[in-house]
């Protein structure tokens, strides 16, 4: 049996003028490679690279900011700024990114962030 990638979404609004969501049917996708790395990474005020082990053909990046207090910025460039941060992580928040970068980067605001990273290859 190959190995399996899925992929969920759902991001929903209620205003006083109704309401509307997006959560396309969950995807699966057949996993090519064999690699994916997952660990809590302390990002700390200065920039710095996301360590994904061997993953050597990313195909999805999942963070999660698991920091009560402080954001934490992801970026392609070094320094990452809000100039080129293409993801900002308010305490708790998480993203699901498709990318085929071999290098990211990461900046927490004030202080260290603890950042669970998941980097699935291809």
């Amino acid at each position: 049996m190959a190995d399996t990638i899925s992929l969920g979404l759902a991001l929903g609004l209620t205003t006083t003028n109704g309401t509307t969501r997006l959560a396309p049917a969950t995807k699966s996708i057949t996993m090519v490679g064999a690699q994916y790395h997952r660990s809590v990474q302390i990002v700390g005020t200065t920039t710095e690279e996301l360590a994904l082990g061997d993953v050597a053909t990313p195909g999805y990046l999942a963070c999660t900011n698991l920091d009560a207090t402080n954001f934490v910025q992801i970026g392609l460039a070094t320094p990452v700024d809000a100039g080129n941060a293409f993801a900002k992580l308010l305490p708790g928040e998480s993203c699901l990114i498709p990318t085929r970068q071999t290098t990211i980067y990461a900046l927490a605001d004030t202080a260290n962030v603890n950042l669970d990273v998941l980097m699935i290859e291809l």
